[in-house]
């Protein structure tokens, strides 16, 4: 390789392979963390007012981006290096493999880097496992240092286009299976250019086009490779950061905190410096960095589904809702000929594979059955469930679910069969979800139906003060949710697939009733209680998600329903009415590996004719 870095990096510490998961990170000052300095040999100099890594020069007042993102991350030509992480970035990099030391004879471009990679790939000195991800952020300094040279913006503009189509195929065949890309950085944001508006507006439709071919040309390498080419939505970004400036602490956006020339900071901590977007008259602040950090992590959880996650959950939540609420028709129909309503409250937390969720469910419902035959009665019931779900994430959802459901009973001797079908329209409102970078949330609504056909035999016994009755219900549940699209979070937004969930489920419960108490000349009041077992057949259920105008390909998620077995106890005291009448409490409990706790009251309201 040419120049001194691809030395240096091949002559440095040896760099023991790595699992899967690991991240390399190429690009030019924006991204980099210090492998200008150390090829330069600058390690220990005074670095004012950048910070350094392991003495070597950054162009931060802090930590860059790269090192922000939750791993151990090194510069590529750090002796002391020791992470399975990787910088290459160089300050001054060209996205071709030019760059500021070119006319010294040292090329420090990105495709020097990803070169270099390869050299260490093919020496035994690194890895690539399929999870390894790659990140590129360069192009900005192609346009700038050689518009300043004179050259044409279109030449300019076609090699970088070329070279990013190189990248990627380079990086594809060593395995690499995901990559994300930053568009070029918007040149017309940055106090470089501040006070000259015809620069701006040059910039602005050079980076456009340059975007457009950049992208063309990748996507089409990234297809030949099976490369997932990840879009960094960059003019995005920059737009949230100067929409809600003061809302993320910044007093200024368009002026650098250091003035090169007069050598002087706009303040004299760090604290002070992050007031501003910039440190200088291109680079962030460490306030910046933080911002682009959360930028790409949010970007690399919407590209692999990981922020999908908890719309994955939502058929198995209703299952659960309308799971308890359905008991209250079950009572009702047991009944015989008469009216009954139910108001009922349930309190679940759920942990699915370490995303947990607080479900809080309000649940109304008002039916009746009719006589038909000395044997036979039909009925229906209307039900309305409110409900709202809080992630462990920050994520939230509210949804309300209305169930119309029809059953014929017969009855006699003590013993009961029901059939019943159920149909609920779901209305999904309020759905937020954080995006990991701060004060940037999505937006999103679900419509969706239920279908429940269900099979309940029950029989009565006397044993001793007990009235009991024990019932086995067959069911079988078809949710369905449909497919959305995010608002409000240009850049990172979701679009999210159609979900089905079908499971098939057998219930079989224990009920009791104590002899009671008169209480008054037609009231007596007995407690009761209930214990129940539920099977569920957990079929999978999967979801595909996408960045929305992205290069990104869609991802599927795969999710398994609730817990094959649980288990749940109730406790509580009837009034019973002039035989008629009866009015309850109860307080319940649940159990299942999915959950944390589950607790249950209702209040039910009954009248037999």
């Amino acid at each position: 390789m040419a120049g001194g870095f691809a030395a240096l990096a091949l002559g440095g510490a040896s760099y023991a392979k790595p699992g899967d998961g690991n991240w390399y990170f190429f690009g030019d000052s924006s991204t980099g963390q210090g492998n200008h300095a150390a090829l330069l040999e600058q390690r220990g100099e005074t670095q004012f007012p950048y910070s350094s890594n392991n003495g070597f020069r950054r162009l931060s007042n802090g930590l860059v981006w790269s090192e922000m993102m939750g791993r151990d991350v090194d510069i590529v030509l750090d002796p002391d290096r020791d992470s399975n992480n990787v910088n290459f970035a160089f300050s001054g990099a060209h996205i071709t493999a030019s760059g500021d030391l070119a006319e010294f004879g040292l090329y420090t471009g990105v495709q020097i880097q990803t070169a270099i990679f390869a050299e260490m790939v093919e020496a035994g000195e690194a890895s690539v496992g399929a999870d390894d991800v790659a990140f590129i952020m360069a192009g900005a300094n192609d346009l700038m240092d050689r518009a300043a040279a004179g050259e044409d913006f279109d030449a300019i503009i076609a090699d970088i286009a070329e070279a990013g189509a190189d990248n990627i195929t380079t990086l594809g065949a060593l395995g690499v299976k995901t990559v994300l890309m930053a568009e070029v950085r918007p040149i017309k944001f940055a106090p470089l250019v501040r006070d000259d508006a015809e620069a701006q507006a040059a910039f602005a439709e050079a980076v456009d086009a340059a975007n457009i071919a950049l992208f063309d040309a990748a996507v089409a390498a990234a297809d030949a490779a099976g490369v997932n080419l990840v879009t960094v939505r960059d003019e995005a970004f920059l737009t949230y950061i100067r929409d809600n400036a003061a809302a993320l602490g910044f007093d200024e956006v368009d002026r650098e905190c250091y003035l090169e020339d007069a050598d002087t900071v706009c303040a004299p901590d760090m604290a002070g410096q992050n007031r501003y977007l910039f440190l200088d008259d291109l680079h962030f602040t460490e306030a910046g960095q933080l911002l682009t950090a959360q930028w790409w992590q949010a970007t690399l959880a919407g590209a692999n589904g990981e922020a999908a996650r908890p719309a994955l959950m939502l058929p198995s939540l209703v299952a659960a809702g309308l799971e308890m609420s359905e008991q209250s028709v079950w009572a009702g129909a047991r009944q015989g000929p008469g009216v009954f309503g139910d108001l009922a409250y349930q309190d679940v937390k759920f942990d699915f594979d370490g995303l947990t969720a607080d479900v809080r469910l309000k649940a109304a419902s008002f039916g009746g059955a009719y006589r038909l035959t000395d044997v036979f009665s039909a009925g229906a019931a209307l039900r309305h469930d409110d409900a709202e779900i809080r992630f462990g994430n920050g994520d939230r959802q509210d949804y309300a679910a209305t169930t119309l459901t029809g059953f014929l009973r017969y009855a006699e001797d003590g013993y009961g069969l029901t059939a019943a079908v159920s149909h609920s329209w779901l209305d999904f409102e309020d759905g937020v979800r954080q995006t990991g970078v701060r004060g940037l949330s999505a937006r999103t609504s679900f419509d969706g139906e239920a279908w429940q056909a269900s099979l309940l035999s029950d029989a009565a016994y006397e044993w001793g003060v007990f009235d009991l009755q024990v019932s086995n219900s067959l069911q079988y549940d078809a949710i369905r949710i449909d497919g959305a699209t995010e608002t409000g979070a240009t850049g990172l937004a979701l679009r999210y697939g159609a979900q089905s969930l079908n499971t098939w489920r057998f219930d079989t419960h224990l009920d009791a009733r104590m002899d009671g108490w008169r209480v008054a000349e037609n009231v007596t009041l007995a407690p009761v209680g209930a214990v129940g077992w539920t099977w569920r057949s957990n079929a999978d259920h999967s979801l595909v998600s996408q960045l929305i105008d992205n290069t990104a390909d869609p991802v599927t998620l795969f999710g398994e329903g609730l817990a094959e077995n649980s288990f749940e106890t109730r406790l509580g005291l009837e009034a019973q009415i002039a035989e008629r009448f009866t009015a309850g409490l109860s307080y319940g409990r649940g159990w299942g590996d999915d959950r944390h706790s589950d607790d249950r009251i209702a209040l039910t309201v009954r009248a037999r004719f």
